[in-house]
């Protein structure tokens, strides 16, 4: 299934958010993009797999790849696995 808007929202969303990124301006790029994520997900549970012509996964990864880029995710370590494995 598969769902357009002639406003393309997730474009206009994610266009600002890269921009935002580019300039390296958290404040700013983050509100779009969770709120981008958000949408996609809602969109992923009602089983819609593309928007705007691109598959959802990859406006999901694109958003990611952002906040990744902005530096906003924690640092993987080896130990969070470990401790969380030793609580179940």
């Amino acid at each position: 299934m598969s769902i357009t808007k002639e406003k393309k929202p997730i474009s206009m969303m994610w266009k600002r958010a890269k921009r935002y990124t580019e300039e390296r301006n958290a404040d700013k790029a983050m509100p779009l993009l969770e709120t981008m994520i958000i949408h996609l997900a809602n969109l992923s549970m009602k089983n819609i797999t593309e928007v705007e012509g691109l598959r959802v996964d990859l406006w999901k990864e694109r958003a990611w790849q952002s906040i990744e880029n902005l530096g906003l995710l924690p640092e993987y370590r080896e130990t969070d696995e470990v401790m969380i494995g030793s609580i179940v």
